[in-house]
């Protein structure tokens, strides 16, 4: 297993031993909403085990196929990862959304390490308010990243359920998506 995949593994296990965990879809609920100690709400998947998507590159590799070695290969171009969608609350930007807003959630790990964010308020994090547009087999949706997803890998999107249904049915849970900067 990827350090990576095994990091958030370890992660989602802690998150779920340590917190309220509530499923919010039917079935096969590998995306799941918990809720801190201090009624804060977090997003959460826990991870399949599969770290490849079935139609994207790798999640450590740019748009081109190379090998990001760390670098910041997530800033332009195509990106590949998966999609999901979350009931939304107070998001780590500070604001408090609903399901019928177009935003995202993106990765802990892109999250933190966006250029200019010093990790200390992620309310003052530059990636507060950024547009994406993300596409699924044609269709396309444009939503404003206002959280962070523990759960997701590094270019997962955590989408509302009203963005998550501009690209697919929400039955899926989780689609293959590409995305880039709007």
């Amino acid at each position: 297993m990827a350090p990576v995949a095994k990091y958030l593994s370890t992660l989602a296990l802690a998150l779920m031993a340590s917190a309220l965990i509530t499923p919010h879809l039917s079935g096969d609920a590998h995306h799941l909403r918990e809720v801190s100690r201090n009624n804060i709400p977090i997003v959460a998947r826990i991870p399949d085990g599969d770290d490849d998507t079935d139609d994207a590159p790798d999640d450590t590799s740019d748009s081109d196929g190379s090998d990001s070695g760390g670098d910041l290969g997530y800033m332009s171009g195509t990106q590949y990862g998966q999609g999901t969608f979350f009931d939304t609350g107070l998001g780590a930007c500070g604001l408090v959304n609903d399901n019928s807003d177009h935003i995202a959630a993106v990765s802990v790990l892109l999250f933190n390490s966006y250029p200019g964010y010093n990790g200390l308020n992620p309310n003052n994090n530059p990636i507060c308010g950024r547009q994406i547009i993300a596409h699924y087999e044609g269709k396309s949706t444009t939503v404003t990243v206002v959280d962070s997803c523990p759960g997701c890998a590094l270019k997962d999107l955590d989408l509302t359920p009203t963005a998550f249904s501009d690209l697919a049915d929400q039955d899926l849970g989780r689609i293959n998506i590409s995305w880039e900067w709007a």
